[in-house]
């Protein structure tokens, strides 16, 4: 494809009307209107096409972009990509595939609750992609990670594990205030089925780290460090193996990025949904008994077969063509019908009606029964009656 193809082809790209957009600050407006035909129709088929295992996780990610919009956020942590567009993602744990997208807009972000927009993101997400009460275990970070919360999701049979800030809502003074930590020790104070948890692991640390679970018990575990034997809380490590899917689909999208310098912040948010489109596509692929391909391999058959020229059209069978229809013989002929006759046991029943592409007789009622492609055989053209 030639440069200037292209820049035409991106020209016309386009995927909601402008004349059904209501302006900012009006009633009904919606900050990704551009984008949110196809967010919803990727957000449909994304949770009906694969079934998650019990791990999955919850976190940000950011749609890399330095154009000037007013959702632009700036997060300093994201090292790929610091400027961009936030979004949050359900994904399940091992493989990354998202279930999920929620575009994140500022203050004019719709998802607010009383116990804080982490929990009410939280709830969120995993009620769109349609993952409670199946028995779920979610991780999340501290930002997300209330009591309340794990309380709520609990109910709704879906358990949690994650990281928790010092200053949140019902955690017990022995673990916000543990006093001076030796390293490698463990601190677990429980309440009903909430399990909190303080860790100091190396003497750098300025404070314990703070975790909160409803399915993980009161365990230490040791393991080999470099030759070194380690102490850590049972609740640390599985929380360490579930908790990375966003990272790793946005790891995954790294090595197939169709990303390509645009004005229009828009285009680069389509550009990330069908990077997202095309690595969850290829998790389905796994999972079948088809030959194994790579990531690129799989992505070069999709670009081919999207690129290649349509088929011909199928002619249409002879059996369904226009001349296989119940027709009224002329006058007051009447023919047997091929159907329900029987000549070898003396059954002859006349029919009003025939099929002109067989040239037989057979009744309306009898119709559906006749088996139009055996009957046309040699024949050069239909019969006359």
């Amino acid at each position: 494809m030639s440069y200037n193809r292209y820049v035409l082809l991106k020209r016309f790209l386009h995927l909601a009307p402008n004349n059904t957009m209501f302006p900012r600050g009006e009633p009904g407006h919606d900050p990704w209107h551009k984008i949110r035909p196809m967010l919803d129709h990727l957000n449909g088929k994304f949770k009906k096409h694969y079934v998650s295992t019990v791990n999955v996780s919850i976190d940000e990610s950011m749609i890399g972009m330095k154009n000037r919009h007013i959702y632009i956020q700036y997060l300093p942590n994201k090292r790929h990509c610091r400027f961009g567009i936030k979004k949050f993602e359900v994904c399940e744990a091992h493989t990354g595939y998202v279930f999920h997208i929620e575009l994140y807009s500022g203050k004019e972000f719709p998802i607010r609750s009383e116990d804080g927009q982490g929990s009410a993101v939280v709830m969120h997400l995993m009620e769109q992609a349609q993952l409670l009460n199946k028995g779920y275990h979610l991780r999340t970070d501290n930002w997300y990670t209330k009591c309340k919360l794990a309380t709520d999701l609990l109910q709704k049979d879906t358990s949690l594990t994650g990281t928790v800030r010092a200053n949140s809502k019902g955690l017990p003074k022995l673990l916000t205030r543990p006093g001076k930590m030796k390293p490698q020790t463990t601190k677990y104070a429980k309440k009903g089925n909430l399990l909190c948890c303080a860790y100091m692991d190396k003497k750098s640390q300025r404070k314990p780290v703070l975790s909160l679970s409803t399915a993980s018990p009161s365990v230490d575990l040791t393991s080999e460090v470099r030759g070194t034997a380690k102490l850590r809380p049972y609740m640390a490590q599985t929380y360490n193996a579930g908790m990375g899917g966003v990272d790793l689909m946005d790891r995954k999208i790294y090595q197939i990025a169709a990303e390509r310098p645009c004005n229009k912040y828009w285009r680069k948010i389509f550009f990330n949904l069908v990077d997202i489109a095309v690595r969850n596509s290829y998790e389905i692929y796994q999972q079948t008994d088809l030959p194994k391909l790579s990531c690129q391999g799989f992505v070069s058959h999709v670009v081919e077969g999207l690129c290649s020229p349509t088929p011909p059209p199928v002619a249409t069978p002879l059996c369904f063509s226009m001349l296989h229809v119940s027709t009224l013989l002329d006058g007051k002929k009447e023919r047997d019908c091929v159907v329900c006759s029987d000549k070898a046991a003396g059954i002859r029943r006349r029919s009003r009606h025939w099929c002109p592409g067989c040239g037989v007789g057979v009744h309306e009622k009898c119709f559906d029964g006749l088996e139009h492609c055996n009957r046309v055989g040699g024949r050069k053209g239909p019969a006359s009656p």
